[in-house]
């Protein structure tokens, strides 16, 4: 009995004893007691292996698929951007365009990205009403005093930026994959293409509701702007060569962006709606450049360095007075 009493059920026989129950009883149920303890200690150990190995392996599953769809998605928005670079959209006429044009006639939309065409901030206009142009069947306006465009381009090209703004909230998109993509977002910002894409989207209602003052804003909050950490100290852990290089071209801009630190994420009411994802993914690469310190982006949206006559300001001015000024928060 003393070594039945060393055993986990011996010291519940004995306790059940010490109660008053009868010892023989008392020692087998102690002992079925234990064995039934143990079996469900067992099983649920075992169910719980059995959880965390299922549900690691979804976790697992779910990232690569993560993974394999994000890498879609990238190729799909790299050969979408390219084939419109390839659309035939252009046509190079200084007077009233023809109705037809042959393909050999018309240009590529990359052509219309290049210093060479500096586009009209506005569309023409005959009194109040907007100069469109009836060419192969489609509607274009003219961008330029040589050049017109077909308006579906532009259309698409929205369309483009509204979807990487769906696969960034669909979490399959963050933003440095959207400022990996700054060689196609950074040039809608510039020669003034945001600018007339603003007016060709436009409502005059909203334009007219805006000048008169009448337009009620929505709402701000602090979630309508982000604070980027400014590098403009981090990178002097860099090299002196880039330090230099970061001094010299930066300047007064950097440090006046470094005093506001506010870029506005959204853009104000009176935009197109079908704009303000185009916007976001400008939002997204300045700030993101700004972060990491890629050079070489805040540099071709002339972000950084001086404006000469040999380097024109080219940054759109619609975004730089979006982009870079401060708004204060109304009362709530």
């Amino acid at each position: 009995m003393a070594e039945d009493v060393a055993t986990p059920g011996g010291a519940l026989a004995r306790w059940l004893i010490d109660l008053g129950f009868d010892s023989t009883k008392s020692f087998e149920a102690a002992q079925l007691l234990v064995q039934v303890s143990l079996s469900l200690l067992g099983g649920i150990i075992v169910a719980i292996l059995a959880y965390w190995l299922i549900h690691s392996n979804q976790i697992r599953a779910a990232r690569d698929g993560r993974k394999i769809e994000r890498a879609r998605l990238l190729h799909d928005l790299d050969r979408e951007y390219f084939d419109l670079m390839a659309r035939r959209c252009l046509v190079r006429s200084r007077r009233k365009p023809r109705a037809r044009y042959g393909q050999d006639e018309l240009w590529n939309l990359e052509y219309a990205l290049t210093a060479s065409v500096i586009w009209y901030p506005k569309m023409e206009l005959t009194g109040d009403q907007r100069i469109y142009h009836s060419v192969n069947h489609s509607r274009f306006v003219r961008i330029h005093d040589e050049w017109i465009i077909d308006t579906l381009v532009l259309h698409h090209v929205a369309a483009w930026a509204r979807r990487i703004g769906n696969g960034v909230e669909a979490g399959i998109l963050d933003k440095r994959d959207v400022a990996g993509l700054w060689r196609n977002i950074l040039p809608w910002a510039r020669d003034n293409r945001l600018s007339f894409m603003m007016d060709l989207f436009g409502s005059t209602a909203m334009t007219r509701l805006a000048a008169a003052g009448t337009l009620k804003p929505r709402r701000q909050t602090p979630e309508a702007y982000v604070r980027a950490a400014w590098p403009l100290r981090g990178l002097g852990r860099l090299s002196a060569g880039l330090r230099w290089l970061v001094e010299a071209s930066a300047g007064r801009l950097i440090r006046w962006l470094d005093a506001q630190r506010t870029l506005r994420r959204l853009p104000p009411e009176t935009w197109p709606a079908d704009l303000e994802p185009l916007y976001r993914c400008i939002h997204t690469v300045v700030s993101q450049s700004i972060i990491h310190g890629h050079l070489d982006a805040l540099d071709y949206a002339h972000l950084i360095g001086e404006t000469t006559a040999d380097r024109p300001d080219r940054l759109d001015p619609q975004v730089r007075r979006t982009l870079l000024q401060p708004v204060p928060l109304r009362a709530t």
